[in-house]
């Protein structure tokens, strides 16, 4: 085995024990932190290439963890200065990310073909391994109905395309639906929305974006 190989090893075990403790625990900044160097101490050329780090399931867990982390105690996470140009925030709303997402509604369909192609329902909590699902009726879908730019921000989600713009604050948000893929909320006036973000890597994060908007509606 050469060097490269057993860096290779090394690194793959790390990401797997770091995908085991994002997933099931906020990660704090310092842990976070100590995680990051113990990464960067396997091989010092690791975070040379930044748009690779999305493909390793347990360094994108750990980032998305961390966040949550610090929406539960408060903290407002980094954004990048300037680039939410496509949105109008109100005041003292600060944004906390933004992604490409298909928007999909709850509709009323001949069969039960429609329901594979979107998303299966899971259920959970603040942390939650995925378990089993069915569609809600034979006769109910989901049904992907705009495709566009999704923020979410101290205050609400936005989604914006060439057909529709709109606002979605938490304190108008009843219930939330946990999807592998994505998630889903009741308003207390209107129709329910099912948000499916478009992926950064290969995993899933539908565990993510739930956790993250029901410890924001708590704030």
């Amino acid at each position: 085995m050469t060097e490269q190989d057993a860096r290779s090893v090394l690194l793959q075990s790390a990401d797997g024990a770091t995908l085991e403790l994002a997933i099931n625990t906020p990660v704090s900044n310092e842990t976070a932190d100590r995680i990051g160097d113990i990464f960067k101490s396997i091989d010092e050329k690791w975070f040379d290439d930044v748009t690779k780090l999305v493909n390793w399931h347990g360094y994108l867990s750990l980032l998305h963890s961390n966040t949550l982390y610090q929406v539960l105690h408060g903290e407002v996470p980094y954004s990048v200065p300037g680039g939410f140009t496509e949105f109008r925030f109100t005041k003292d709303e600060h944004p906390i990310l933004k992604r490409n997402a298909v928007l999909a509604e709850y509709r009323s369909v001949s069969n039960g073909s429609n329901y594979q192609a979107v998303s299966i329902p899971i259920g959970g909590s603040m942390y939650y391994r995925i378990g089993a699902s069915q569609p809600r009726t034979q006769q109910t879908g989901l049904v992907p109905i705009d495709e566009g730019l999704m923020a979410i921000t101290t205050q609400a989600i936005y989604f914006t395309s060439h057909r529709m713009t709109f606002r979605l604050p938490y304190t108008s948000i009843i219930l939330l639906e946990s999807f592998v893929d994505g998630f889903g909320v009741y308003e207390n006036h209107g129709s329910s929305k099912v948000f499916i973000p478009a992926l950064l890597g290969t995993m899933d994060e539908g565990w993510y974006f739930y956790n993250l908007v029901s410890a924001l509606m708590a704030w």
